[in-house]
C-alpha cells in the first residue's frame, strides 16, 4: 500500500474512531491517531485472528486500535 493511501486510509480511521469516543481533532490528529492504531490494530489483528483477512476486517480492527488509543491517552492525561 502507497504512503498516500496509507495517510488517507489513516485519516479515515482516526476520523470514525473520534466519533465512536466523542473527540474533536483536527484533520493532522485524525491521520496520526489513525495510522498508529492502524499499527495497534494489525497486531491486535494478528493475535485475535477472527474476521479473516480482507480490507474490511483491516478497517475494523484499524478503528478499534485507534480506539484503543485515545483511550490511552485520555488515561495518561488524566480525562474521563
Amino acid at each position: 500500500m502507497g504512503i498516500i493511501t496509507s495517510l488517507i486510509i489513516g485519516g479515515v480511521v482516526g476520523w470514525l474512531a473520534s466519533m465512536i469516543m466523542g473527540t474533536k481533532k483536527s484533520l493532522f490528529w485524525y491521520v496520526v491517531f489513525g495510522v498508529l492504531g492502524g499499527i495497534i490494530g494489525s497486531v491486535l489483528h494478528f493475535f485475535i485472528p477472527i474476521g479473516g483477512d480482507g480490507f474490511l476486517m483491516d478497517l475494523v480492527f484499524g478503528v478499534i486500535g485507534t480506539c484503543l488509543l485515545i483511550f490511552g491517552f485520555r488515561i495518561y492525561l488524566g480525562k474521563q
